[in-house]
């Protein structure tokens, strides 16, 4: 055998004798223990170590082996658990404790670079303020330094981004916003070395009402173009930003409706506006007008004149059906004679259904009449003081290009001083078909 070779074998037997001795050597170090095992009231095996004097103190153990044991040093509520590797060092395994907070005096000024005593070695600050106060850095930050910083107080602590401090003691907040710590709200710090800024990367506070009851259009939280109380009747509507936009209420005692007109592609501002004719499809909706007369109207001459109350409007170049229902009663020598009048330019038919002027009582001869031109008026009988007789004057109005009115005039057929009366609830009904 060579040196070579002897030198190869006796490296390769020194590793087995390596090997074998850790076999040998226990991995984790124990104190002498009984094993138990219990057997419960379902059948199942428990298996326990039973300690069965005091802990031994482990020795460091050989290279690529940690030993894990248990030690209670009397400083602690519970047994913590402790790794020791092959260069003798140990490693503490326990639950996280941040035992190290300070409480210092009442921040009673806006402040920079803030170094309260005891920040060296702290984990938490619990603060307080005299009123809203700002803190545009803080002291002692080391690479991956960790801090959390409650609001004990009753005022707002403001974190300022980014200013003022030296630029080593301060913030950068999220958004690159200043960041309000509201009473008993928190926020946790991380120094960031190769910013050098203390990075505040989460904050907590309790809800207040603002958090689920603000204002709709409030921009500073919706980034709206209109900021503002919420008023009965508002509507929120897109603008061209795009962003959200108030459409205030219809605050007039007239009826409005939301029109929007578009351009074929793109939509529009909606408006209050009122509803017209030209708004509605052809033939869609039929109008209806219906006027009552509210008191008895009297005269004593031939002189057509206008009733007081039995009128109405039309627009250009509407087509309206007219029907006027009168209860009349007078003396028969005076009896009654009734004109419609229309907006000049209208065209249509007319006429009337009633008792003729011969008879003296309401069981004689009816009477019916029409006309074509709204120039002179058809005259019907009555039947005495103490009858009352209703009569029907129909109209077809077919109208020009001038808006008016629609109104039923009427008189004496002669001049007799007994008045002819027009008695109250009669009326007017109308229906527009075109």
């Amino acid at each position: 055998m060579s040196e070579e070779e002897f030198r190869a074998k006796l490296e390769e037997l020194n590793k087995r004798l390596m090997e074998l001795e850790r076999l040998q050597t226990p991995s984790i170090s124990i104190n002498p223990l009984r094993l138990s095992t219990d057997l419960d009231d379902v059948g199942s095996v428990k298996t326990h170590l039973d300690f069965e004097e005091a802990p031994l103190t482990p020795v460091t153990p050989p290279a690529d082996v940690a030993r894990l044991y248990a030690e209670d040093d009397g400083a602690e509520t519970a047994t913590r658990l402790i790794v020791k590797v092959s260069d003798g060092s140990t490693i503490v395994l326990h639950p996280l404790a941040l035992t190290a907070d300070i409480s210092p005096a009442q921040i009673v000024a806006n402040t920079d670079n803030y170094s309260p005593t005891n920040l060296a070695t702290a984990a938490v600050l619990r603060l307080s303020t005299d009123t809203s106060r700002n803190i545009t850095g803080l002291a002692g930050g080391s690479d991956g330094r960790v801090l959390f910083l409650f609001n004990v107080g009753s005022f707002d602590i403001v974190l300022v981004h980014d200013a003022t401090s030296t630029a080593a003691n301060r913030f950068y907040c999220p958004n690159s916003a200043n960041l309000t710590v509201v009473p008993n709200g928190a926020a946790i710090l991380l120094y960031d070395t190769t910013s050098s800024r203390w990075r505040v990367f989460l904050a907590f506070r309790a809800l207040v009402a603002a958090d689920i009851s603000h204002n709709v259009l409030d921009g500073s939280v919706h980034l709206d173009t209109l900021a503002g109380t919420v008023v009965l009747g508002d509507l929120v509507h897109g603008n061209a930003t795009p962003k959200w936009a108030k459409l205030g209420g219809n605050t007039t005692t007239t009826r409005k409706f939301l029109r929007q007109t578009g351009d074929g592609a793109a939509s529009a501002v909606p408006v209050w506006d009122t509803l017209v004719a030209a708004d509605l499809p052809a033939g869609s909706v039929t109008t209806h007008t219906l006027v009552r007369k509210t008191a008895d109207e009297s005269v004593t001459n031939n002189t057509l004149q206008n009733d007081d109350h039995l009128t109405m409007s039309i627009a250009a170049n509407e087509i309206w059906i007219v029907e006027f229902t009168i209860f009349v009663k007078g003396h028969t020598s005076g009896d009654i004679r009734v004109l419609p009048t229309v907006p000049t330019g209208a065209t249509g038919a007319w006429g009337v259904h009633g008792l003729a002027q011969a008879v003296t009582s309401v069981e004689g001869d009816a009477h019916t009449e029409g006309d074509v031109a709204f120039a002179t008026g058809l005259s019907l009988g009555l039947a005495g003081t103490s009858n009352v007789v209703p009569l029907f004057i129909h109209v077809l109005v077919v109208n020009g290009s001038n808006a008016g009115s629609v109104t039923l005039q009427w008189a004496q057929v002669s001049t007799f001083a007994t008045a002819t009366t027009v008695l109250t609830n009669s009326y007017l009904l109308a229906h527009k078909i075109a």
